[in-house]
């Protein structure tokens, strides 16, 4: 009789293990010896849609036409490429030194830091997260049409992200797989430095990375390690006291992008400082309707959920800041990792809705951000389900993840649909195809102004980045009407040796033609003509529909 004791024991144990054996447990068996094929499959989609969405030319909105001209300053006069963070304009201008202007050689860079990226993404959470949960965020990630289009432009964006997940792994295998501690000093004191030093290159990067800084700071006091703080801010004062020194050497006294940033960023409108600076009720608001901006309508859009164009609604960015909630507390305890890229997102989400005027708005602003949120959200509901009380509903994550799947890969082939006319038409080197008549006019313009206006002469625009971009010409621009004096305006073009203006008819709305257009220019040769009628002479004239204009400041 004793002798089946053990037996029954054993049976027990088996009917126990059996039991714990649930609906996720068998997906996570099912990916355990396929999650390399996984990763390979939607590896190459991600590619074929970069590919199939890549876009030949610069953004309307003239950001990353900007780095790109910091890029080629830096390179053939030596200026500090302030403002916008430092490190990607030092990195484009490799490619300009060798290559020069080169826009799809500029935009193929952005395209290998994404691949990259999800790459780095893919081996830093393995075996880290559940398989479901990896497979399937990667899944979400690599069909996104949102990151395939950014594949393909000359913004920050894709370099930031390939430097965020390299800090993600670092700051995984050293300080939360391993017990740093246990190591000798000088092994500290190398991998201090060396995440010191990735917190630093993100800053430069954008002033938003050094609150990675914080995130650390954060988790090491859920973790009680007090010198590991301590340490780490002394690692990144280090460098950034080493850059400031540099950058006084080299360039002299340079202000930092932040202290750039900041000035226009405490300011209630960016483009008004007379309305004065931003008050704490006045930051706490810009939480709110900024939370309410991207969590409704930006967020909703980046899952193909919601067309690129709508209104916030309150209710559905109630919804995520709930299930973001639920997130943290699901995994709180349960996975360190998942609970520092909470902390991580809550930390860039909160500063960037806090910090940044809602006139701003962009998707790009959470883009970087996005693929933490699908980890996140995803990592914590499977925790939550994975409740002994919930586990009979698991099927519902199974289904969510399903449901975001099939909107993402709609609306990318929606969008890889229309773009295939556009796309066939840049290879055959008409590269102003897919912009607007306004855009088509606007361009024209200024590529007959550098033909036919003597380069001496100075040419103000309101787009002058892209304008350069497309001549290799310098413009002077006029971003702000600041009096309706005519005679201050007039100053300021004899001032700044402005002899000539392009007007166009550049639309406020870029996906529709309506009454509204960017109106600067307008508003700015009114006040003139208003008093001084013959102090402003058309010259020339491009396109009927939404036509530029060129006038010659007499």
């Amino acid at each position: 009789m004793n002798n089946l004791k053990p037996v029954v024991k054993q049976s027990i144990k088996s009917k126990k293990s059996i039991q714990q054996i649930d609906f996720l447990s068998n997906i996570d068996s099912y990916f355990q010896n396929k999650l390399n094929l996984f990763f390979r499959i939607f590896f190459a989609l991600s590619i074929l849609f970069t590919i199939l969405l890549f876009n030949f030319r610069v953004s309307v909105g003239g950001d990353d036409a900007a780095y790109i001209i910091r890029a080629s300053d830096f390179i053939n006069h030596f200026k500090y490429p302030s403002f916008q963070g430092p490190l990607y304009p030092f990195v484009l201008s490799i490619l300009i030194l060798f290559f020069g202007i080169n826009i799809p050689l500029l935009k193929l860079l952005s395209a290998i830091f994404l691949a990259l990226h999800l790459y780095i993404l893919f081996k830093t959470f393995k075996i880290r997260v559940p398989n479901f949960v990896l497979i399937s965020s990667i899944a979400l990630i690599s069909i996104n049409s949102y990151l395939a289009f950014f594949a393909s432009q000359t913004y920050s964006e894709t370099f930031f992200m390939l430097l965020q997940i390299l800090f993600f792994a670092y700051f995984f295998k050293n300080f939360i797989t391993d017990n740093i501690e246990n190591y000798n000093i000088k092994i500290q004191i190398i991998r201090y430095l060396i995440i010191g030093f990735f917190v630093f290159l993100m800053g430069i990067t954008k002033s938003i990375g050094n609150i990675s800084l914080i995130a650390i700071i954060i988790y090491f006091v859920f973790e009680k390690k007090w010198k590991a703080i301590s340490y780490s801010i002394a690692s990144f004062s280090l460098f950034f006291s080493v850059w400031k020194a540099i950058k006084m050497i080299l360039w002299g006294n340079q202000t930092s992008q932040f202290t750039e940033q900041a000035k226009v960023l405490f300011q209630k409108h960016p483009y008004d400082p007379s309305l004065g600076q931003e008050t704490f009720f006045g930051f706490f608001n810009r939480l709110i309707d900024n939370s309410n901006l991207y969590f409704s309508k930006h967020l909703y859009t980046l899952f193909g959920l919601r067309p690129d164009v709508c209104s916030p609604i309150p209710f559905l960015a109630i919804i995520i800041v709930i299930a973001l909630l639920i997130s943290f507390i699901a995994v709180y305890k349960k996975n360190k990792y998942l609970l520092f890229t909470g902390i991580y997102l809550f930390l860039m989400l909160g500063f960037t809705f806090v910090i940044l005027q809602t006139i701003w708005e962009s998707i790009r602003l959470i883009l970087a951000f996005f693929p933490f949120f699908v980890l996140f959200f995803i990592g914590g509901f499977y925790y939550l389900f994975k409740d002994i009380n919930l586990k009979n509903y698991q099927f519902i994550l199974v289904f969510l993840v399903a449901f975001l799947f099939y909107f993402s890969f709609t609306n990318s082939i929606e969008k890889i649909e229309k773009h295939k006319p556009i796309l066939k038409e840049n290879f055959k080197g008409n590269l102003l195809a897919g912009l607007s008549p306004d855009w088509v006019n606007y361009i024209k313009m200024c590529k007959w102004v550098a033909d036919n206006i003597p380069e001496n002469e100075r040419i103000a625009c309101r787009k002058p980045n892209i304008s350069f971009i497309y001549t290799n010409r310098r413009f002077y621009g006029i971003y702000k009407v600041n009096s309706e004096n005519a005679d201050t305006l007039l100053q300021n073009l004899y001032k700044n040796n402005v002899k000539y203006i392009i007007m166009a008819s550049l639309r406020k709305f870029e996906e529709r033609k309506s009454e509204y257009t960017i109106n600067t220019i307008q508003r700015y040769l009114y006040y003139i003509q208003t008093k001084y009628p013959e102090k402003i002479k058309p010259l020339y004239q491009i396109g009927n529909d939404e036509p530029a204009y060129l006038f010659k400041i007499n």
